[in-house]
């Protein structure tokens, strides 16, 4: 009996949701994943952080014309929910059941491992190989930060990852470890 391309199709997904599901997050830490200390942004090294000013112009002109009505959608919105794209330096404190981040003029946040619940985002914390990532959903707005070390343990890679309803941010944060 021959199958047909929906059912074909369907039997895809539901390999590529069976395989995914198996690889997605871990929530335990790695024995050699400690990202305790002082870090300094590589400003050569880093993409530049978005222009706020930029994004709260062409917003403010969406609005005038009528679009985007929903404030928590906004892109001004990022550096306060994903201060790392800003932040010249971190001072983080870490321990076997979650990390805190102290961000340059951020208030401390503290990510706990696994799923949880926070000012209306939904995040999961845990680890994807050898990195740590923090995913944050809520609303339209869909962000990860992917913090990854590297083998001598003394430069912070970090991923942001961030999508709007109009906008996608995408960057590229390297950080090294104060002595």
């Amino acid at each position: 009996m021959r199958c047909s391309v929906f059912c074909r199709s369907v039997c895809t997904v539901a390999v590529f949701a069976f395989v995914y599901g198996c690889a997605g997050i871990n929530y335990e830490i790695p024995p050699s994943f400690d990202l305790t200390g002082s870090w300094s942004l590589d400003e050569d090294l880093s993409d530049v952080a978005p222009d706020l000013t930029k994004i709260r112009k062409s917003e403010q002109r969406d609005a005038i014309a009528g679009r985007r009505a929903d404030p928590t959608d906004s892109s001004t919105f990022i550096v306060h929910d994903f201060p790392v794209v800003s932040s010249n330096t971190m001072r983080i404190e870490q321990d076997a059941e979650s990390m805190g981040i102290q961000f340059e003029d951020a208030p401390y946040v503290d990510f706990k491992w696994g799923r949880q619940m926070r000012n209306g985002w939904r995040i999961e914390v845990g680890w994807n190989g050898d990195s740590l990532v923090v995913t944050k959903m809520r609303d339209s707005v869909r962000g990860s930060e992917t913090y990854t070390l590297n083998s001598a343990g003394n430069i912070l890679t970090v991923k942001v990852r961030v999508i709007t309803s109009a906008d996608r941010i995408v960057l590229d944060r390297i950080y090294t470890r104060d002595s």
